[in-house]
């Protein structure tokens, strides 16, 4: 019989630990092989415009269950930039397909430029 534990816990309401922490130091280690400078790139743009992206913890998350379903097609409502298609498009692979969509043509048109750039090196 396995043994499962619950996560710890807090007698401090203002502490949430939502996630078992064996769970999230292992996603916190595939976070760390993902240093490709287009996705660091992106996240310094998200810091200096303060746009709102899901930073690396939880693209590893949503790559992860795109891989568990072989996710071959995604589509996204509100991509912004491109910084969590980044994530789709790792676990799809190249004979995948991710859509994206956003309200804003300037962010259309940097999430174009950010793919070529990953695709080709130079845009």
């Amino acid at each position: 019989m396995i043994d499962i534990q619950s996560p710890p816990f807090v007698d401090d309401s203002s502490i949430l630990i939502p996630v078992n922490p064996v769970i999230e130091d292992y996603m916190r280690s595939l976070v760390k092989q993902t240093d490709h400078p287009v996705l660091i790139e992106m996240e310094e743009l998200a810091r200096l415009r303060k746009f709102l992206i899901i930073y690396r913890l939880v693209g590893v998350f949503l790559e992860t269950q795109a891989k568990m379903i072989n996710a071959k097609r995604v589509f996204e409502f509100g991509s912004g930039y491109g910084y969590s298609a980044y994530w789709f498009a790792r676990a799809v692979g190249a004979d995948g397909y991710v859509i994206c969509s956003d309200g804003d043509s300037m962010n259309c048109e940097r999430a174009k430029n950010i793919f070529l750039l990953l695709l080709y090196g130079n845009v």
